[in-house]
């Protein structure tokens, strides 16, 4: 099979990925379900204004304003408020853009397949979701107050305002639907950041460190002293100072771009399960150069073949459980690489960490490695350097050797950085996401208990007129505040396990259904809950009961 150092996708290609498909699809629904959070917030804001000004409406209404004025008020008010929180939106989005970018690994940005930017597009999305924001959460509560009754209201009494007593049920659900919001998203993001910390330890395989990638796209008729190119480069390579050890490859670690599936046929057998093999096209001295540990029989030699290759030990641990895999024959279905379609193992090595752990049909993906022929393949190589600084250097020695050039030099902690790249992604919007839903989630139940202790003034003083303590005051309205707090926590657990099956392919040591990450979420959300409830509940206690009934 014929290999080729530059790949192109077309973008329904690259939009096909599975794993990032999901991301971002994962990320759609945070954004979303952070969107009802903040609806359901403003409702809940809206509802509690509506009531404390009910009186002065009415009041207005008495003097001769049409309920069409008050109405075309209350919207221009509601609009005004509207373009600054879009402005202070838009300033926020901007700085979270940037802050995003220079998060990612380098070179991600160049490979996605819209830049992270801050278009005319985005801004007209965000006018859009911000006006049907509003029209959604303040235009009902606006023509309701316009509906209200005024003798109701005139009463002072908040129990009536509005003709419904349906008002303060509403802004418990609301609160409560909030608080289960912001516990799901809060478990997203916990779960990913914890999956992102387990990837980030994983054992490569070999010592990234020192290590660096060149690519070099010659122009079709570049030649270096007659030389065939790649062997004259490996010669200028490996004769710089810079240079501890330097080998050719087709594909560089973690990259798994090549692969061959099928069922497996081991030593002429029958075919086993169906498996998926990544391979890589290296030379002899590929394994000393990654310094990749032999666990089982050999290296390759000068005269080995294609037919000859080494195995990783997830393989030879597979299917050789209790054997040596050394010597083995084996066949993947009727595919091959170019006219090899049996291989014979000559060695294990250890296990590198590819840039996948499944193949796009969910079968289980090894790694094996071939001779690589000397004369054809990509002009790629992997060095060991005494110091990356020496990057440049790298690009230079090529350039001196080589006209019309394109070269390419990188890390290999670059590369495999890039692979969590959508990781580190997701994780950094779903927890700017939680902590934003948590602190609206906090700002809605501080307003629902301030409410509820301002409408309930004249019940509070009674109780203290009649005996009860601050303490006791205090106490209801924390057993309030809580009620809907725990009720808000148990929904938000139950939809977050009935989602965890949806991004379960994108956990890695970590279970979608950790009881851990979901005790630690509900207690940090009623406890924040709890702590926006101790002001309401402060000024609850401090009713003075003789004030309040004579006012009442």
């Amino acid at each position: 099979m014929k290999r080729h150092p530059l790949q192109l996708k077309t973008l329904n290609a690259a939009r096909g990925n599975s794993r990032h498909s999901t991301v971002f699809t994962m990320l759609g629904s945070a954004a979303l379900c952070l969107l009802l959070i903040a609806c359901a917030n403003v409702a809940s804001l809206e509802l509690a204004s509506v009531s404390q000004r009910a009186r002065a409406l009415s009041v207005q209404a008495a003097l001769g304003a049409s309920r069409g004025t008050l109405l075309r008020v209350r919207l221009f008010e509601l609009a005004i408020l509207l373009m600054a929180s879009v402005a202070v939106g838009a300033a926020i989005a901007t700085w979270g853009i940037y802050a995003l970018a220079a998060s990612l690994p380098p070179g991600m940005a160049l490979e996605l397949a819209n830049a992270i930017d801050f278009d005319t597009r985005a801004v007209l999305f965000m006018l859009v979701v911000a006006t049907a924001t509003w029209a959604l959460t303040s235009l009902p509560a606006a023509w309701r107050a316009s509906r209200a009754n005024l003798m109701d209201a005139l009463r002072d009494d908040t129990r009536t305002m509005l003709g419904s007593r349906s008002a303060p049920l509403l802004r418990q659900a609301l609160a409560v639907g909030q608080v289960a919001a912001a516990v799901v998203l809060l478990i997203g993001a916990l779960l990913y950041a914890r999956t992102y910390i387990e990837r980030l330890g994983l054992d490569k395989g070999f010592d990234s460190r020192g290590l660096v990638t060149l690519q070099v796209l010659p122009a079709p008729n570049a030649s270096l002293r007659g030389e065939p190119l790649g062997d004259a480069l490996s010669g200028v390579l490996t004769a710089h100072p810079d240079v501890i050890a330097v080998a050719r490859t087709d594909s560089f670690p973690p990259a798994t771009s090549g692969w061959i599936g099928g069922p497996l046929t081991i030593d002429g057998g029958a075919p086993l399960s169906q498996i998926t093999l990544s391979y890589y096209g290296v030379t002899p001295a590929y394994f000393h150069t990654l310094g990749i540990p032999l666990v089982a029989g050999r290296w390759f030699e000068a005269h080995d073949t294609a037919a000859k290759v080494v195995v990783d030990e997830a393989f030879a641990r597979r299917f050789w459980p209790d054997d040596s895999a050394v010597g083995s024959r084996f066949r993947v279905g009727s595919t091959g690489i170019g006219r090899v379609t049996e291989f014979e193992i000559v060695g294990v090595a250890k296990h590198v960490r590819p840039d996948r752990t499944v193949s796009e049909a969910g079968r289980d993906l090894f790694v094996f490695y071939y001779p690589m022929s000397p004369s054809r393949g990509p002009v790629s190589f992997v060095a060991r350097l005494r110091t990356t600084n020496a990057l440049s250097n790298m690009a230079a020695a090529v350039s001196a050797n080589v006209d019309r050039a394109a070269i390419r030099v990188e890390t290999v902690d670059d590369l495999y950085a890039r692979l969590e790249g959508d990781r580190r992604l997701a994780t950094v919007a779903t927890a700017g996401f939680g902590t934003l839903a948590l602190l609206i989630a906090t700002i809605g139940i501080y307003a629902v208990m301030a409410f509820m202790v301002s409408g309930r003034r004249r019940e509070i003083g009674v109780r203290l007129a009649l005996g009860a303590t601050g303490a006791d005051i205090r106490q209801l309205v924390f057993r309030t505040s809580l009620t809907f707090l725990v009720l808000g926590a148990l929904a938000g657990l139950t939809a977050a396990a009935a989602a965890s099956r949806f991004i379960a392919s994108q956990l890695y040591g970590v279970s979608p259904i950790d009881p851990t990450t979901y005790g630690v979420v509900a207690a940090t959300v009623v406890a924040t809950g709890a702590l926006a409830t101790w002001y309401p509940a402060r000024q609850a206690a401090r009713v003075d009961p003789a004030v309040t009934l004579r006012s009442q």
